[in-house]
């Protein structure tokens, strides 16, 4: 995942999963679903709807 990020120019921070299963809601507080900085050796199966989240410059 983050080396698709670079090649497209941007820098993945995460992902969210839209079935809410895989985030930290109760210790983080975060959104279901949401993971911040996964350490870079988790294996993650995305589905449909599942979202990396990125940086990216505009302009």
């Amino acid at each position: 995942m983050v080396a698709e990020a670079r090649n497209w120019g941007v820098i993945a921070i995460g992902y969210q999963c839209v079935d809410g299963v895989d985030g930290p809601v109760a210790a983080g507080k975060l959104s279901p679903g949401l993971r911040l900085n996964p350490a870079k050796d988790e294996s993650v199966t995305f589905g449909p709807g599942d979202q990396i989240i990125v940086i990216s410059r505009t302009g």
